[in-house]
């Protein structure tokens, strides 16, 4: 896919996000975009994972699930009406087949909800995309520290403010000044859209041990346990894809949880040398066997 053709598939996104509270028809949404109908649905599936129909849905269900939550004055009603729906019934059954509960009961208990595990939008609980399952590895890691600066926000979709050209001179920096295990960035948190002001990133270097840093004096220790590890091949533009199969395809099935750690990424190559095709990052989700009480 082309940058122009991705540029205009998130313009579309940018639209649909701003009318949710509407009925959007793919058509519509191509038009604002620039591409034909068939264009936009082909390469919308490919950039997202998702159809055109099926993610409308899903980022209604998300909204309403989080108005639900954070608005205890609107009525289920208004809510519906709100993001898209024509009907309190036509919401009601959308709602509960999706989230397995009605949207009264998930007001009461949303503690309970099953939530989806997608990192991008951490109130749905998404389906699992069709594409296969990536190729994981686990492996156990033992205490590693973060020297670390924070960058916050994301827009449209994206992390960093700051230019790509920026986070790189930084990193440079970093490899002249020391010799890490990596660099990385880690996520506190999943941003709640695709603008998100106050979400944060930190990103800088793993070593096995804290040292003096003129670089930053802040640091994080990641503790000790497993690590599901996946590659990604390509443009940073779609780790997301890679970030979703795993959370999405691979972590529901593979008879692991998540533990209280922070998710990263690590990058291999340096994006000023080597063409977009042959950057190399690996994804590291923090696990434990399911059921376990402690990091393994």
């Amino acid at each position: 896919m082309s940058k122009s053709t991705r540029s205009k598939i998130e313009q579309g996104l940018l639209f649909i996000e701003n009318h949710l509270d509407q009925r959007l028809t793919a058509e519509e949404v191509a038009q604002h975009a620039n591409l034909s109908s068939f264009h936009f649905q082909r390469h919308f599936t490919h950039y997202i994972g998702e159809t055109f129909a099926q993610y409308v849905l899903h980022r209604q269900l998300e909204r309403a699930a989080q108005q639900l939550v954070t608005a205890p004055s609107k009525t289920v009603l208004d809510i519906a009406i709100d993001t898209g729906f024509a009907t309190h019934s036509a919401f009601s059954r959308a709602f509960k087949q999706h989230f397995e509960l009605s949207p009264s009961a998930f007001r009461a208990q949303a503690h309970r909800a099953p939530f989806g595990l997608d990192i991008n939008r951490p109130l749905l609980k998404t389906r699992a995309a069709k594409s296969s399952a990536p190729q994981v590895v686990v492996t156990a890691l033992p205490n590693m520290h973060l020297n670390y600066k924070g960058d916050s926000g994301t827009k449209n979709g994206r992390f960093f403010s700051r230019t790509l050209t920026d986070i790189v001179d930084d990193f440079a920096l970093l490899r002249q000044s020391s010799e890490p295990l990596g660099l990385v960035s880690a996520f506190p948190r999943s941003p709640q859209g695709m603008n998100d002001d106050e979400v944060k990133v930190l990103y800088g270097a793993l070593y096995p041990a804290m040292q003096p840093s003129h670089w930053s004096h802040d640091w994080l220790t990641l503790n000790q346990g497993l690590w599901a590890v996946c590659e990604h091949q390509g443009s940073y533009d779609f780790l997301y894809q890679t970030w979703n199969l795993m959370w999405n395809a691979w972590l529901p099935s593979s008879g692991y949880e998540l533990r209280d750690a922070l998710p990263f990424e690590q990058y291999f190559t340096d994006p000023q040398q080597l063409a977009e095709k042959a950057w190399c990052t690996k994804i590291y989700l923090p696990i434990k066997s399911a059921g376990s009480e402690q990091p393994e």
